[in-house]
């Protein structure tokens, strides 16, 4: 096994924690953004049902 410098380790572990972050931020705007779809599709279900399409009995 290969020994490595500190500032090698160091390297690596930026590295890693800036790509962890990068999949945190990605997974929490595909978050914002189902919600935001899940929000716009309730507006378009209560528009539908203000114009008479949905009929409950």
């Amino acid at each position: 096994m290969e020994d490595i410098t500190e500032d090698q380790a160091a390297a690596n572990y930026r590295v890693t924690a800036g790509e962890l972050r990068q999949f945190i931020e990605r997974f929490e705007r595909l978050d914002a953004e189902k919600k935001d779809l899940a929000e716009q599709q309730k507006e378009v279900m209560a528009e539908a049902k203000a114009r008479g399409f949905f009929y409950h009995q």
